[in-house]
């Protein structure tokens, strides 16, 4: 992955701030797009996902939001918007893991992995890697 376009979704404006701040430490050059209203981020990705975008999307997702859970932005991808689902790198974010989360989350194909908040600076050298 060359450019990894990178969007933070989580309604909590201090955990947003820390995540780009430590992406940022870690890589200045990456873009950081951040969204505190799940929908919206949807919007942008419908709108800025291309077929000729040769970049796959990382999205760092928080489970628990107060428009739409985690979980529910990941079924509405799902079932209305597959084609785009398969251009995304989805990992959940949480402020305490709950084992049953994690459970679901390694079970779902569609989600590379869940962490606590916020994001642990050593991880992003294998997130964007792989």
């Amino acid at each position: 992955m060359n450019n990894p376009k990178i969007i933070l979704i989580d309604d909590d404006y201090v955990a947003n701030f820390l995540n780009r701040e430590i992406i940022a430490l870690y890589n200045h050059g990456l873009s950081v797009s951040v969204f505190e209203n799940p929908l919206a981020a949807l919007e942008y990705l419908i709108l800025e996902n291309t077929v000729d975008d040769p970049d796959q999307t990382i999205l760092f997702v928080d489970i628990n939001m107060p428009l739409m859970t985690g979980w529910q932005f990941i079924e509405l991808l799902q079932t209305d918007h597959p084609l785009l689902l398969k251009r995304l790198k989805i990992y959940l974010l949480s402020s305490s893991i709950d084992h049953n989360d994690k459970n679901r989350a390694a079970a779902h194909p569609h989600i590379a992995d869940m962490f606590s908040k916020p994001i642990d600076e050593a991880l992003l050298p294998v997130i964007l890697q792989s």
